[in-house]
């Protein structure tokens, strides 16, 4: 933790495995949701993580889509690698 702010990552489990990346943004704890897993507030800073982790999440989303429409067997790795 730096200056009171911690970095953000991504987790995708498939199962039972767990892979991590890190999302480049720091946020403080106070300011963290960890229930929503999302920055409070309304300021710039927060919109911008916010939509950040959105678009994550989509292109997440959209890898485990692209992975299944191919039949293949969705991994944490090939899911991170896609």
């Amino acid at each position: 933790m730096r200056n009171g702010k911690a970095p953000v990552y991504a987790r995708a489990t498939i199962n039972g495995k767990r892979a991590e990346v890190a999302v480049q943004r720091e946020v403080s704890l106070i300011e963290w949701d960890s229930k929503s897993q999302r920055v409070i507030g309304k300021s710039q800073e927060a919109r911008e993580i916010n939509n950040h982790l959105a678009f994550i999440k989509t292109k997440l989303c959209s890898c485990h889509s692209k992975l299944e429409a191919r039949n293949e067997t969705i991994t944490v790795e090939l899911l991170k690698n896609e």
